[in-house]
């Protein structure tokens, strides 16, 4: 009997199968992604006023050029001051991530 057979006879999960990986049955990963709510749409979780520049952007191209070109040369001008915010967001992150141990 292969695997594949077996898998779908018992309703036995192949990744837990070949790699051990949880859950065993196909059914309870199913359950688990149904459970799971959906992330929320990027443009969702944006102010509205930044949600509204960036519909305007995509729309208009001029727009999106003249505003990424400012973008560019801030960017250009502000360099250590962007550098060493984004350094401090994903030291955070990284600082959030870790899983206490017991």
């Amino acid at each position: 009997m292969t695997l594949y057979k077996l898998g779908s006879e018992f309703d036995i999960s192949l990744d837990w199968l070949i790699r051990g990986i949880e859950p065993m049955h196909c059914q309870e990963r199913e359950a688990k992604k149904e459970a799971e709510p959906p992330p929320p749409e990027p443009l969702e979780t944006l102010p509205d006023d930044v949600k509204e520049l960036v519909e305007h952007m995509e729309q208009i191209p001029v727009l999106r050029y003249k505003v990424l070109l400012y973008f560019l040369h801030l960017k250009e001008k502000y360099k250590e001051t962007i550098e060493t915010a984004m350094k401090e967001k994903k030291e955070k992150k990284k600082e959030s991530s870790k899983k206490p141990e017991f």
